[in-house]
């Protein structure tokens, strides 16, 4: 579905699949999106054609990651995933030029810079942000190593091509979704290991 054409978010001209993930923002900004729109909404009330109602579980994390295991033998091209309001962690004056530039990249994963900040970095105990996160025990748990210390950008909103979701398997994504519903502050760590779970050269253990 294309939605919107109005000039003053000069977004019209792009053309990427873009995953929202909705609870109860509005979404009206995206009628500004040139492109296939899906809206993945945590309650049943959305005007979207390509709209998918699911329950409330895991924040954008599960809400991604579901998309992605729906769609996982459909997926083609690149994907832009974007909160409900993608504002409060994304320059909303440069936002949709950060998303052409990433879709034009060729890098394998992109997150969206957030005002200008080089980086957050997270503690294997979540630190400083977050203290008694399991990051370091979730990302063993993933790839059977620790980091002790994560390199992210705030806001889990990225830009992605379908290969590289695809170098890991449905099942993985599966087990991921899985991990959301078993551990609560699972999302939280997801945040923090975008990057990694899109990096071809990590292998996965479960």
């Amino acid at each position: 579905m294309v939605v919107g054409s109005n000039p003053t978010w000069r977004a019209n001209k792009y053309n990427m699949k873009y995953v929202i993930a909705q609870y109860l923002e509005d979404v009206s900004w995206s009628r500004d999106l040139a492109g296939e729109v899906f809206v993945i909404k945590k309650e049943e009330n959305s005007e979207f054609l390509n709209n998918k109602f699911m329950p409330n579980i895991g924040k954008e994390s599960y809400t991604y990651i579901s998309f992605i295991v729906e769609n996982y033998e459909r997926l083609d091209g690149n994907y832009c995933f974007l909160q409900g309001n993608p504002f409060d962690h994304a320059n909303h004056d440069t936002i949709f030029e950060e998303i052409v530039q990433q879709e034009n990249s060729g890098k394998d994963f992109m997150y969206f810079n957030p005002f200008g900040r080089d980086f957050f970095g997270s503690g294997g105990n979540g630190w400083p942000d977050h203290v008694g996160l399991r990051l370091d025990e979730y990302f063993k748990r993933i790839f059977g190593f620790r980091l002790g210390f994560y390199a992210f950008f705030g806001g889990a909103q990225f830009v992605v091509p379908a290969s590289s979701i695809k170098s890991r398997s449905k099942e993985f994504y599966e087990r991921l979704m899985e991990m959301h519903e078993e551990y609560d502050d699972f999302p939280c760590v997801m945040e923090r290991i975008w990057g990694y779970i899109f990096n071809r050269s990590l292998n996965v253990v479960i």
